[in-house]
């Protein structure tokens, strides 16, 4: 199913408290952004860019037609829509091409869930020539554990016999970082095995690490053949520690008083 077609919007709450390019930007370009033009981009098609209609292009400058066109499905107004379009492009959260208004994250998202897509369909192709009994023990432990079903489905769909491509890597490691040709070259001679080890890893490494600049560089995780460690998630570490109890003020009132 397409991104555009989910009544939900994949929405990276870390990454857009932590965007520094964002950030720059005014309390009320925040909220035209999240709550106007995201939504406006995870409805278009193609995802997560905006078509100026023939209409709308009334001036040289694009900034101004697109806040003609988004101030007729948006609350706002066009002053509103197009300070904030100027501010959201100055930083680089947006840009326009051509007759586009673009968000990168959410075309580069797109993209990966048709990659996904298409790799879970050839999983299902080879499912179909599997034994009966293969698909009957996949369906048990489906119904078992439904809420892992979708990351499950997306690793396991990845995997294969032939090699796991590399920017599907970069992409899911999320954090890029590194020379990108120089991580590849030693991605290309990982084991097919150990491509799909990596792939299995990942997801509870980052949930051990949701701030990715905690997490190793995707060269070192590499390197050091990071996918065969323990992953110890943040509440392990501090189960044992229990935190020392602050004498209040009263309790050294009473003290001072009996002492």
């Amino acid at each position: 199913m397409a991104l555009r077609d989910q009544p939900y919007l994949p929405l990276y709450v870390q990454d857009i408290m932590t965007d520094e390019k964002l950030n720059e930007c005014s309390a009320a370009t925040h909220g035209i952004y999240i709550k106007g033009i995201m939504c406006l981009m995870h409805k278009s098609d193609p995802y997560g860019k905006i078509l100026l209609k023939q209409k709308y292009k009334q001036t040289d400058k694009q900034i101004l037609n697109f806040a003609s066109q988004l101030a007729k499905n948006l609350l706002y107004t066009e002053n509103e829509i197009s300070l904030a379009l100027t501010e959201l492009i100055n930083e680089q959260v947006c840009f326009i091409e051509g007759d586009y208004l673009i968000q990168k994250r959410m075309v580069k998202d797109n993209e990966i869930s048709e990659k996904r897509a298409l790799a879970g369909k050839k999983g299902g192709d080879q499912t179909q020539k599997k034994p009966i009994k293969d698909k009957d023990f996949a369906k048990a432990k489906t119904e078992a554990n439904p809420e892992d079903e979708d990351e499950d489905n997306i690793i396991r769909n990845t995997l294969n016999n032939k090699g796991v491509d590399f920017d599907f890597f970069w992409t899911m490691y999320d954090k890029k970082v590194g020379k990108k040709e120089a991580i590849k070259k030693k991605w290309d001679k990982l084991s097919v095995s150990n491509q799909n080890l990596i792939l299995e890893h990942l997801p509870a490494y980052k949930l051990s690490q949701p701030d990715k600049s905690f997490r190793k560089h995707p060269e070192t995780y590499l390197n050091k053949e990071s996918w065969l460690d323990e992953i110890i998630m943040k509440s392990q570490i501090n189960t044992n520690k229990v935190p020392a109890q602050k004498e209040s003020r009263l309790d050294q009132a009473k003290k001072l008083y009996n002492g």
